[in-house]
């Protein structure tokens, strides 16, 4: 785990003349959890958006959490003009002017007797989803002109961390908004979702970094994006309060989560480029590299070496340089246009080259692969 730590940190640059192939490569895009300080995310991709649009968009974007209310606002970007206008503008506008009150409704005392499960209903987080996310955009999600966008949620009652997209057969646009809502819904803190009877809840409680589902739909080259510094700071309160303790528990489990998702999806990267030079140093015949594939889809190999498995590398150091806050679901304008800010300066740092290309030579480039 502490090899995440020490890992040499480095920034995408140009690359040198002729290191470029001239083609497109399956960019997902991939947001964290980390509630009000989505903002940074946005920033970021507002950054992205403002300077590379115009060679291509992401082909996968995914999210958990405060991610998954932020992923499909981001597909949207690489659709249509109109629609990825009103999409930008609608993260900024949500992550920058909302409050506490326009996302949560604060139980007091009596409200917590009355429903000891939860501190906080989501009313008005679901009015808010119903009234952004559009038809019109669910409808261009579901069309092959769209990235493949999709949320992660946890079945509470089986355990098991449950992936939506728009384009899942049965899935219309208020099953995909629940779902996005369950995602987003941290347990005691926020009250749950109820999918088909279930008790739902946060993505981020299994998958806080969902990258291995981009990497089952074709993912090249994965763009994670993380709402917390690399290094945990050390806590400035006494801790003494149960929403100070709650919040602390939900940091140290996220940020446990988030280093097994990064080396999940560093093995399944080191084990696609494994295949790769084996096949360059054996498969010097049609057989022998037929023998090669044979063995790598194997059924007790497949999940690492398998064909499916394309991955080439994971941009690393999206994320902040210092902690944003503590309290997650605290909606404060004026801190969410600082964190945004932030966010776009890590843009301008990290992407000082189109993301979406495909480079001859990527291990020559600057920025750093896990």
């Amino acid at each position: 785990m502490n090899a995440i730590h020490k890992r040499r940190r480095q920034h995408w640059t140009q690359p040198a003349s002729g290191a470029t192939s001239g083609g497109r490569i399956n960019t997902a895009l991939v947001i964290s959890g980390g509630g009000a300080k989505g903002a940074f995310a946005v920033g970021v991709i507002k950054r992205i958006y403002e300077r590379y649009r115009d060679s291509g968009w992401f082909s996968i974007v995914g999210g958990s959490s405060t991610g998954a209310l932020i992923a499909s606002a981001a597909a949207v970007l690489g659709g249509p003009d109109r629609l990825a206008r009103e999409a930008l503008e609608t993260l900024v506008e949500c992550y920058t002017e909302r409050r506490t009150s326009d996302i949560l409704r604060r139980n007091g005392i009596l409200g917590y007797l009355h429903r000891p499960n939860y501190l906080n209903g989501s009313a008005p987080l679901r009015k808010l989803l119903y009234e952004k996310m559009r038809q019109e955009w669910f409808d261009w999600l579901q069309s092959d002109s769209a990235p493949a966008c999709y949320v992660v949620y946890t079945d509470f009652c089986s355990g098991e961390k449950i992936a939506v997209s728009p384009r899942d057969p049965g899935v219309d646009r208020e099953r995909f908004i629940e779902a996005t809502l369950a995602s987003a819904s941290v347990p005691i803190l926020m009250e749950p979702t109820f999918i088909d009877g279930k008790v739902c809840y946060d993505g981020g409680v299994r998958d806080v970094l969902p990258m291995e589902r981009a990497i089952e739909l074709g993912a090249e080259r994965i763009v994670p994006i993380l709402l917390d510094p690399e290094k945990m700071e050390h806590a400035e309160t006494d801790l003494r309060s149960m929403k100070d303790v709650a919040f602390r528990t939900v940091m140290i489990c996220m940020d446990e989560i988030v280093r097994n998702d990064y080396l999940q999806a560093a093995y399944l990267q080191k084990a696609a480029a494994f295949r790769k030079a084996l096949v360059s140093k054996l498969g010097y015949s049609k057989r022998k590299r037929r023998t090669i594939a044979e063995l790598c889809d194997r059924p007790e190999f497949s999940e690492l070496f398998g064909s499916k498995t394309r991955v080439i590398d994971i941009l690393e150091g999206v994320r902040p340089d210092r902690l944003m806050t503590y309290d997650m679901l605290t909606f404060e304008p004026e801190l969410m246009r600082q964190w945004l800010q932030w966010g776009e300066a890590k843009a301008d740092t990290v992407f000082t080259a189109d993301p979406f290309r495909r480079y001859s030579n990527p291990e020559n480039l600057g920025y750093s692969s896990v």
